[in-house]
């Protein structure tokens, strides 16, 4: 009878794909069956470091605050409006289905590291109140649930706004977040391997502020994963 009532359901209410917004009836995850086979995925060799693989990868000559880097999309097309409709919209719902994408990649990438715990970035309490959620921690909310690696949302901080990163160059976007990150007075993280979550990684110039944060605090390692990673443009690439 429940298997009944799910097939009823499905025809009178289907769910609706986050990437494009097509029927997708009983998948779990979101997405519709075209979706699935032609999202962005990150595929192939990948650079540990940024997350990007190896063909994409601009991070050589970059100093980074942190050990690795993964997601399981680049953000463009399809994922790129999820995201957003996530982070600007109020699609909370989005959140679950975007983590189960993500946990894929934290079992590929991080299968054999011990993680002390979870946390993620923060917003500034300002921003906060008025988006209402941050959409970091929902996904991180839910790949602590499901990996039952513990979740503190009580480490970091946001101590000041910054300028929106879009459409700002590379270093304008170390530049931005430098000093806006603090990590909770009389916090020890000493000898901690900590697991840091964003929605998207960009030039990596916040989790690395943020990371920066958690070493300086005594972190022995920081990893990152994100729901999306940006493809940016090498020099001589048009």
């Amino acid at each position: 009878m429940s298997d009944l009532i799910k097939t009823i359901k499905s025809v009178v209410w289907p769910r609706r794909c986050m990437f494009c917004d097509g029927e997708t009836f009983e998948n779990t995850l979101f997405t519709c069956d075209r979706c699935r086979d032609s999202l962005p995925y990150v595929n192939g060799k990948i650079c540990s470091k940024c997350g990007r693989a190896r063909s994409e990868c601009t991070c050589s000559s970059t100093t980074l605050y942190y050990d690795k880097a993964a997601a399981p999309f680049y953000f463009e097309g399809g994922v790129k409006k999820c995201i957003h409709a996530l982070k600007f919209k109020g699609k909370t719902q989005f959140a679950e289905p975007l983590s189960e994408y993500m946990l894929r990649t934290f079992r590929e990438q991080y299968g054999d590291e011990a993680f002390d715990f979870i946390t993620c970035v923060p917003l500034h309490p300002e921003d906060l109140k008025l988006r209402g959620y941050n959409q970091s921690r929902l996904l991180a909310e839910y790949i602590s649930q499901k990996t039952e690696i513990p979740f503190n949302d009580g480490i970091l901080n946001k101590i000041y706004r910054t300028e929106k990163q879009s459409g700002t160059s590379p270093i304008e976007r170390f530049g931005n977040v430098l000093g806006a990150f603090e990590v909770t007075k009389g916090i020890d993280l000493s000898g901690m391997s900590i697991l840091l979550i964003d929605d998207i990684e960009t030039t990596g110039s916040t989790l690395s502020e943020c990371g920066k944060m958690l070493f300086l605090a005594g972190a022995d390692k920081v990893c990152c994963l994100s729901a999306a990673v940006t493809k940016l443009k090498k020099k001589g690439r048009s």
